[in-house]
């Protein structure tokens, strides 16, 4: 064993040995090289602003079992084809009202002002002026009968005499009082008369003609976009129906799916196997199984079918409504 030592120190003794002679010469050369450009990779590392930037690895991501968010899809509409109609059908039936109710205002007008009756009110006018002036004449005397208590009882009794002349002080403020009451109804009436002679009736009876032409035009629109309407609800009947079905069948799989999604959310978050197990009989009473995630799969794949039934229904309603004039 020592002998091979010996030699294999021989043979690497660059002295005796030419050959490795000149191959231990490579060798170390080949090491200044390496390290004299290691040195200088070092140092341009230091002395550069920015470092270096080195790959971010890759990480390839598991992927997702459906593409699609179910959970945060919105629930399905059923397309109204004939809402312009209708808007224009209840529009008309709005200006209808509103017109229905200004004829009615202005035949009020008319009738009220008929039924005043002008000579019935000459005749109350002249009886309240009969009134007015009886109590400006008992004014009158008692007023003067006063002024001769007040002289008589400069004279007499003063006492007396003031007491009476008191009483016919307050039957001077009662008439007073009922005639202010007769002249006030004597001029409402004055003034219901001067109305009632300034009215123009037969402005008003055209006014009048002229709101019920507009009202039986409206009238005539309103039954032909009723009819309209109508007709064309019938010709796209079919058509909802369809839709109808399938958008119900279409949300009753979403609203399935978001059931399961919150009980898969409960089953990520459960922290042992009593508590996963808890969710797994809670989608079993509801749903009839507790695999929560073959549900999903299944819910899925209807969910899928019902969308692309849902869409191709849309899309023959749309060439149906098109072609007889609902849709441009």
């Amino acid at each position: 064993m020592s002998d091979i030592f010996a030699k294999m120190i021989v043979a690497a003794d660059p002295r005796r040995n030419p050959a490795a002679g000149l191959f231990y010469r490579a060798a170390s050369d080949f090491g200044r090289l390496l390290g004299d450009a290691c040195s200088g990779l070092f140092s341009l590392c230091e002395s550069s602003s920015s470092p270096i930037s080195y790959p971010e690895p890759i990480r390839y991501a598991k992927p997702s079992p459906s593409p699609l968010h179910y959970a945060t899809m919105s629930h399905r509409s059923v397309p109204d084809y004939t809402r312009c109609i209708r808007d224009d059908v209840a529009r008309l039936c709005g200006e209808y009202r509103a017109q229905e109710k200004v004829i009615n205002e202005t035949r009020e007008r008319i009738e009220s002002h008929e039924r005043i009756d002008l000579r019935q009110l000459d005749s109350e006018i002249k009886q309240l002026q009969n009134e007015i002036d009886r109590c400006q004449s008992s004014e009158n005397s008692i007023i003067e009968l006063r002024g001769q208590y007040r002289a008589e009882g400069m004279v007499r009794n003063v006492f007396v005499y003031g007491l009476r002349q008191c009483s016919l002080s307050r039957k001077v403020r009662k008439l007073r009082e009922e005639k202010t009451t007769l002249m006030a109804r004597q001029d409402a009436l004055k003034s219901l008369a001067d109305m009632r002679n300034a009215f123009d009736f037969s402005a008003e009876r055209h006014r009048l003609n002229m709101q019920e032409e507009e009202l039986s035009t409206i009238l005539q629109r309103w039954r032909g976009q009723a009819a309209k309407f109508n007709s064309f609800s019938l010709q796209m009947r079919s058509f909802v129906d369809r839709i109808v079905d399938t958008t119900r069948r279409l949300n009753c799989q979403i609203d399935k799916y978001n059931t399961l999604s919150r009980y898969e959310a409960e089953l990520n978050a459960a922290s042992g196997a009593y508590g996963r197990r808890l969710v797994h009989k809670k989608c079993e009473a509801e749903f009839g199984s507790g695999s929560v995630g073959r549900l999903q799969n299944r819910v899925v794949a209807h969910i899928r079918s019902l969308s692309s039934l849902y869409d191709k229904q849309v899309r023959q309603a749309e060439r149906h409504a098109r072609a007889i004039g609902l849709l441009a």
